[in-house]
């Protein structure tokens, strides 16, 4: 299964706090995909790490 298919299945479960889904990528055409499933960050791969502490907020 696809990150995507992991996001939607989490989002979908009635009252299951699924928290912040980041999503880490090498495309940046995968940003709109990553939204549509309920992924709430698309960080693009190799991961700068001050951009991913900031996205884990």
């Amino acid at each position: 299964m696809s990150g995507y298919g992991v996001a939607r299945r989490l989002r979908a479960q009635p009252g299951l706090r699924t928290g912040l889904i980041v999503a880490l990528s090498g495309n940046p055409g995968n940003e709109a995909p990553a939204c549509a499933a309920g992924i709430d960050r698309h960080l693009m791969k190799p991961v700068d790490v001050g951009a991913l502490r900031r996205a884990l907020g």
